[in-house]
């Protein structure tokens, strides 16, 4: 269905096109369209179809929730557990923007040291102070202890963190019929 309708936007634009040299007026409309999709997105805790992390992969589906270990950071830092990417109001949502780019094209942006990570997912590699980490997660658990009662060996060890997608940009078939009949609304102007 999603092929369908994104064939059928491209066969209005190919209209609007003869009608004009420039789609920029048009693109702006899209654009805007998608941006309000991505708003969504974030308000819903996710709409993908789980299956993949490209703009057409929206769906029904949430993303995964914060894992134990980030929801213990979150609380030694006093952020809020929840939403998933609502940490803080001047984060990633406010760094993503949609914009004509040229008179046929739409650019998606976002402008966040760790926009790509959550948009596709993927390993976080760093070293890490064993004995720092456990007091860390002891005081996060609010017990204050002293380090020299941690029995565990001061000694640094690489540690992997997995970070799920959670595909923000994506547009469902409903975002898709949006987008279509709008545009076809334009033919008309």
């Amino acid at each position: 269905m999603k092929d369908e309708l994104v064939n059928k936007i491209n066969n209005v634009l190919k209209k609007i096109a003869e009608r004009t040299d420039d789609l920029t007026p048009v693109l702006y409309l899209i654009s805007a369209k998608i941006e309000i999709a991505i708003d969504r997105n974030f308000d819903e805790g996710g709409r993908w179809d789980g299956s993949g992390t490209s703009i057409l992969s929206g769906g029904s589906q949430k993303w995964k929730p914060l894992s134990f270990a980030t929801k213990i950071g979150y609380k030694k830092f006093g952020y809020a557990l929840s939403p998933t990417l609502h940490r803080s109001t001047a984060g990633l949502r406010t760094t993503i923007s949609a914009q004509p780019r040229g008179s046929s094209s739409i650019g998606i942006t976002a402008n966040s040291p760790y926009a790509a990570i959550h948009q596709f997912g993927g390993t976080i590699n760093k070293q890490v102070n064993v004995k720092e980490h456990a007091r860390k997660i002891t005081q996060a658990f609010g017990k204050s202890i002293n380090p020299k009662n941690i029995r565990v060996a001061s000694f640094s060890r690489k540690m992997n963190t997995v970070i799920p997608a959670r595909p923000y940009i994506t547009l469902t078939e409903e975002d898709l019929q949006d987008i279509l009949d709008l545009i076809s609304g334009s033919i008309l102007l």
